[in-house]
């Protein structure tokens, strides 16, 4: 009469990680609010800092890649007066219209900027590749 126990499947284990960590982004997304936890995972908001959209416009400039380099609008958070004002192309969204140099070190955001009118303005490094927009 020796009778082995059943070890649990292993989809159980799987379905139980898994809604652990549906569970988890819900639990945040009410806590902290839909567009602060889409913001902080930058996944959804095609958007970030300088740095991180110029790595995604090197690697579309060394894929070759004209569409998203040329076309794919960005959103670009944290900028300083300096960088936003030679950026042609974009809708700045700005504590203050029209725009003027601030007195303060405020952030602004540059809305609907292509990699090409980031490289025009040298904010990023030039595109190695003879990629014509």
């Amino acid at each position: 009469m020796n009778k082995k126990a059943q070890g649990t499947p292993v989809w159980i284990i799987i379905a139980l990680v898994l809604g652990l960590v549906v569970l988890v982004v819900i639990a945040l997304g009410f806590g902290a609010g839909w567009s602060e936890l889409w913001q902080k995972m930058n996944v959804f908001t095609g958007g970030g800092s300088l740095a991180t959209i110029g790595q995604a416009c090197q690697i579309a400039c060394s894929s070759n890649d004209v569409n998203s380099y040329c076309k794919q609008n960005r959103d670009i958070k944290g900028l300083s007066w300096d960088q936003v004002a030679p950026i042609n192309g974009s809708s700045v969204i700005t504590p203050t219209f029209p725009l003027q140099k601030p007195t303060t070190a405020e952030k602004y955001k540059a809305a609907e900027v292509t990699c090409n009118e980031l490289d025009d303005a040298n904010l990023i490094s030039k595109c190695a590749s003879d990629l014509t927009c």
